[in-house]
């Protein structure tokens, strides 16, 4: 059964990354990872072991960029659960502005990030990405 649980630090090494995502890992420090606790972050468990990592990083007050990693063993009838639990996170976190940005080659992210509620607004965001490769941009907007 999939259920959230407050982020921490050590979630995200126990967290077995999807390949289309494992390459970021390098990027996540241990001091960058300990600054999202206590933060608008979660993780997904099932039978207690982290299958998502997620969460919001305040631009300021009431705008955000959304932040996700998952699992490689996050499919099917998990998928949609951590997709529902996801969908009910945003709707409860205090920004009328989120944010997101999605690999432009990473079709499974643009589909899932839909389902989330985030519409495009920028078909290209040139060098964005820590490597230089580009994104889409994505916002989520609360009336």
């Amino acid at each position: 059964m999939i259920y959230a649980v407050p982020f921490e630090a050590g979630h995200f090494a126990s967290l077995n990354v999807q390949t289309d995502q494992a390459w970021l890992t390098r990027f996540a420090t241990d001091e960058g990872l300990k600054a999202l606790e206590g933060q608008h972050a979660c993780t997904w468990m099932d039978d207690g072991l982290p299958v998502a990592c997620a969460g919001v990083i305040a631009y300021w007050e009431g705008r955000g960029m959304a932040w996700s990693f998952l699992s490689d063993g996050l499919r099917g009838a998990k998928m949609l659960k951590a997709t529902k639990e996801a969908r009910a996170f945003l709707d409860g976190v205090p920004f009328r502005r989120l944010e997101a940005s999605v690999d432009v080659r990473f079709e499974k992210a643009h589909r899932w990030i839909r389902m989330l509620g985030f519409t495009m607004e920028t078909p290209l965001q040139r060098k964005f990405q820590i490597d230089g490769s580009d994104t889409v941009g994505y916002v989520r907007i609360k009336e």
